[in-house]
């Protein structure tokens, strides 16, 4: 294709418009030979493009694809390992888990039934009211020295 592109006829074209422009001087032929000549230009630009990708592709189709061989076994060691954590994640933290959980429920079981006691006892009697609280000098330096 390059070099069916270079052997075009545009030498042939070049030849007669320069022959036209001796025998003519006209405006039109100088104009159209220099764009035969630019055509000229292009047309090698495009023939060198075209060999430039045609080896491309060739360099390309010739590279091998690398061959990746993957190694995925367990090591007994590893394993070991793993199943010797898991155990100790089973016998020794998933009780105390267990158990925190549990004293965490009943602590809000707790707070829930002192809450409502308390919100009974307050309808019964207002001196069960929340008590005012008395600031001394000592706990108004404190509550400063902790904004600060």
């Amino acid at each position: 294709l390059a070099d069916s592109i270079k052997n075009t006829n545009t030498q042939e074209q070049l030849t007669n418009i320069a022959n036209n422009i001796e025998n003519t001087d006209n405006q039109t032929q100088l104009t159209e030979l220099i764009n035969a000549v630019n055509n000229l230009d292009q047309k090698a630009e495009l023939a060198e493009l075209i060999k430039i990708n045609s080896d491309l592709n060739n360099t390309l189709s010739q590279q091998k694809t690398p061959e990746v061989n993957i190694d995925n076994h367990t090591d007994p060691q590893v394993a070991d390992a793993v199943q010797a954590i898991a155990q100790t994640i089973e016998v020794s933290l998933l009780p105390v888990l267990k158990i925190m959980h549990h004293k965490i429920r009943l602590d809000h079981d707790v707070w829930n039934k002192v809450d409502a006691i308390s919100k009974k006892l307050r309808q019964l009697d207002p001196a069960f009211n929340v008590p005012e609280t008395t600031l001394t000098d000592n706990d108004q330096e404190i509550i400063i020295k902790t904004n600060d």
